[in-house]
């Protein structure tokens, strides 16, 4: 059915209306959404343009007013052929005549009425319509409606997101956006690694090598915390036109999320042959780049890897590009380093944390701590999120973040998953029977300890071992997790679910290709990123993208959480749109599990409206 909803975020969207004359109203087409100055237009256009769902703007009576490029190709018009016309001209006349007596009554209703007919449905539910094509082809689709209101409530408009039904969209070709970066438009990490593939299969076929160099922004950080996130994504936008502008035709730029980049270069002769080129690259990416009224500089550091001389697949030849990326970053600025054999987990601080890390499995250094998560329906702890903690008798308290990778390197990742799930359970239990209610246990793996082959026996011993219930612990994971090998990750998941254990996707909306994880793996849930949760009051993109998602994740029958929540009005807009869950500050940091039955105990006096 569709969904009512009144949305700040809608509200603050630019009015198509008054748009220049001219000018490809509320939405402009990827490619040219940066073709100016890289402040005219804020960089969360293109998020919701590369979105593979189609998105309409039409006004109170369902004029469309603008249609993202997913919409364009499901429905084979152009922008200007789709402007003006009326929303209902797209759906199927007698399905839209069924709907309007069906509803009715003795009250007149027009075409449009019935097409945005509220039914008494939780928010971002969806409802079943068939739309034609220009060409005359009938697509069913699921639409989510959302209203966008002026300041004095009245209804000025509708925001329509068009998703295919699941068994459509398993065929079409809006699948193929997936796999480009929202923010940038260019190919993500599930394209690149195909491309990889096609390079490394011809390389062995004609001979020649392939070569995969790894970019990072130095202190891309300090940028973001000085000029703030929106330009810091548009600083990412121009690196990456400026990237584009120094390869090849036939070589490939990709983002990986984040400020890494990927650039591919198929048919090579060594790597002397890429050293002018990558100098081009340092160069044009460490020129001033002006963003609005500030010019930043920013320096790359390139890693590099050599098939088959570091490699023959893509997984070997991405992790030895970044292995060498990180010496480039250790060394001097603006540099290029080839992978060799003796730097895998040789930098400075692996080699330190390892060696400590191996003193920390036996002398019981380790800790759990539980950060509460609380339910947005009613306010109480609903779950606890388990997060490692290093107890270092010299360092103090060290979060999992930064040891983690060092425990991997040295061999005893798999160990520190087993006792973390076992350890975690078990508290689980004991805080569940303190607090005398069910919880819900999250618990997050690392791509690499996710993909341990015997990851669902170990999670099966722990729950046998406790007594928890399957379907009262959750796993929590990271798009890059699932997407490093999607074959393998649909195996484990299904192995996962077999035992009743739930699955989370992490960082919704942060990565690059969020939604074709909800298309492709069995999620339960998503969280939403905690960035777009936090820019609610200062960036009315991150607004406006919370609604796309909340509307895309329920037209999957997926449930919507949140974190990083600071603040009360971030609480009410996530409640009032349909996320029933939500971690952050403001209910609490993460806390030995003494701690948690107080919080059940407590009434959360936070929660409560705006």
């Amino acid at each position: 059915m569709n969904i009512q909803q009144q949305s700040s975020g809608l509200n603050s969207l630019p009015d198509p209306a008054k748009a220049p004359p001219g000018s490809a109203p509320f939405l402009r087409h990827i490619k040219g959404a940066h073709s100016g100055p890289t402040h005219a237009q804020p960089p969360w256009h293109s998020q919701i343009h590369a979105l593979p769902f189609s998105l309409f703007a039409c006004d109170a009576h369902g004029v469309i007013l603008s249609a993202n490029s997913a919409a364009l190709l499901m429905l084979g018009y152009s922008q200007g052929e789709l402007v003006g016309m009326s929303m209902v001209a797209l759906h199927e006349p007698e399905q839209v005549g069924r709907r309007r007596m069906e509803l009715c009554g003795a009250e007149p209703m027009t075409d449009f009425d019935a097409v945005i007919a509220f039914d008494n449905q939780a928010p971002g539910s969806f409802h079943r319509w068939s739309y034609l094509r220009k060409d005359g082809a009938r697509l069913e689709i699921n639409l989510s409606i959302a209203v966008r209101r002026d300041e004095c409530g009245a209804v000025k408009g509708y925001l329509m997101l068009a998703g295919m039904s699941a068994a459509a969209a398993g065929e079409s070709s809006l699948l193929t956006l997936a796999h480009y970066d929202a923010l940038t438009g260019l190919p993500n990490r599930a394209l690149l690694l195909d491309r990889v593939e096609v390079a490394l299969h011809r390389a062995q076929r004609h001979g020649g090598k392939v070569a995969v160099m790894m970019l990072d922004l130095n202190r891309f950080k300090s940028i973001n915390d000085i000029f703030g996130h929106i330009i810091g994504d548009a600083l990412l936008i121009a690196v990456g036109k400026r990237l584009q502008g120094c390869l090849r035709k036939a070589d490939t730029v990709a983002r990986l999320g984040g400020d890494e980049f990927v650039m591919l270069f198929p048919d090579v002769r060594d790597r002397s042959e890429l050293e002018p080129l990558m100098q081009t690259v340092i160069e044009s990416v460490s020129a001033p780049i002006l963003l609005g009224e500030h010019e930043v500089i920013v320096t790359p550091s390139v890693g590099g890897s050599l098939y088959p001389d570091d490699g023959t697949d893509e997984r070997t030849l991405m992790k030895c590009a970044d292995t060498a990326m990180y010496f480039a970053k250790a060394g001097e600025l603006s540099t290029v380093k080839w992978y060799a054999r003796e730097m895998l987990g040789q930098t400075p601080e692996a080699k330190s944390m390892t060696a400590m890390m191996r003193s920390s499995m036996t002398n019981d250094e380790l800790a759990v701590h539980y950060q509460p998560e609380v339910s947005l329906i009613d306010g109480s702890l609903s779950g606890i999120e388990a997060l490692t903690r290093w107890m270092h008798p010299v360092f103090g308290l060290i979060a999992a973040e930064r040891f983690i990778a060092a425990a991997e390197h040295g061999g005893f990742g798999t160990q520190l998953a087993q006792w973390l799930l076992q350890r975690a359970c078990r508290d689980c239990v004991e805080l569940q029977a303190a607090c005398g209610k069910p919880l819900t246990l999250a618990v997050n793996l690392s791509p690499r300890q996710f993909h341990l082959l015997n990851l669902p026996r170990l999670l099966k011993e722990a729950l046998a071992a406790s007594g928890l219930p399957g379907d009262q612990l959750r796993i929590e994971l990271t798009e890059d997790a699932m997407m490093r090998n999607p074959e393998q990750t649909s195996a484990i998941l299904r192995d996962i679910c077999s035992l009743g254990v739930t699955i989370t996707l992490d960082n919704f909306g942060n990565g690059p290709c969020s939604i074709a994880c909800l298309t492709r793996f069995p999620i339960n849930q998503i969280k939403i990123d905690r960035t777009l949760v936090r820019n609610l009051s200062n960036a009315p993109g991150s607004a406006a993208m919370i609604d796309v998602i909340i509307a895309a994740a329920k037209s999957f029958r997926i449930r919507v959480g949140a974190v990083g929540i600071e603040t009360r009005l971030q609480e009410h807009f996530l409640r009032e749109r349909g996320c029933t869950s939500a971690q952050g500050n403001f209910y609490g940091n993460a806390v030995p599990a003494s701690e948690i039955p107080m919080l059940a105990g407590t009434a959360l006096p936070q929660f409560g409206t705006a």
